[in-house]
């Protein structure tokens, strides 16, 4: 979850574009360590170093997190700027549309991670081969580490026509808890939560209309004991979506 938001960041900033840069949209973003016209540099969103430098590598390397977002850029990069921005080795390292600078050079700390979460973002192979290794997980329980697929069901959209995310998570039982709503047109969704032996506890809202787009919904936890629970919504069309939740937080545990 902190990756993908982490890139959501960097994908709002560009959009919000607070310096006016030349090029920054939903479909052109990504800020990062990289060549620039002045050498190199570690451009993050403003205020701290933001010089219209946008990093393919950036965008593109967070596949997995990230989806839509970053196919749009991916498309953006290839189809419209591919003249300039593409090469026997793929994409330049970086370019600057206020300086109409655009770089001759590949670094593989940038084109590595390109190739290597595309692949992720495709078949999950990177996680799998990792998750192979006996001390991988016992070193995630101890770290408090809580599986969430959010972001990372890339055909999740086209299958039920939404998809979710959910933030916090783990969550604390006197916060508050963030569902972004992504839908492809106008249905009717319910929301509840159960805990693990499938009881519902809870019915936020039943079939809601929700428009196509991007919406945001908060819900209150309160009253909620530490532990794990399952968001659970169904749509109009029959189709369900199912997810994680750890609530923990609470004072005397």
């Amino acid at each position: 979850m902190r990756h993908r938001n982490h890139a959501l960041i960097h994908y709002k900033h560009c959009i919000a574009n607070p310096e006016g840069h030349a090029g920054y949209s939903a479909e052109c973003w990504g800020l990062t360590a990289s060549d620039d016209p002045w050498g190199y540099s570690a451009h993050d969103p403003y205020p701290t170093n933001d010089n219209g430098t946008i990093t393919p590598t950036a965008a593109l390397a967070s596949m997995p997190y990230t989806p839509q977002e970053s196919l749009a850029a991916l498309r953006h990069f290839y189809r419209s700027l591919g003249g300039r921005l593409w090469g026997q080795y793929g994409f330049y390292d970086a370019f600057n549309p206020d300086q109409d600078w655009y770089a001759s050079s590949y670094l593989a700390i940038d084109q590595g991670p390109i190739v290597a979460m595309i692949e992720n973002a495709r078949t999950g192979l990177l996680w799998d081969l990792f998750m192979q290794n006996p001390e991988i997980q016992p070193a995630l329980d101890a770290a408090g580490f809580v599986e969430d697929l959010t972001g990372l069901e890339e055909n999740a959209f086209e299958k039920m026509g939404f998809d979710v995310l959910v933030y916090p998570n783990p969550a604390t039982p006197d916060g508050m808890l963030n569902l972004e709503f992504s839908t492809r047109e106008k249905q009717k969704l319910t929301l509840g939560i159960t805990d693990e032996t499938g009881r519902n506890l809870r019915i936020f809202f039943r079939e809601k209309e929700m428009n196509s787009g991007v919406q945001i919904e908060t819900f209150p936890l309160k009253r909620f004991a530490d532990g794990v629970y399952f968001l659970e919504i169904s749509a109009e069309n029959g189709a369900k979506w199912t997810r994680k939740l750890v609530i923990q937080g609470n004072k005397g545990h």
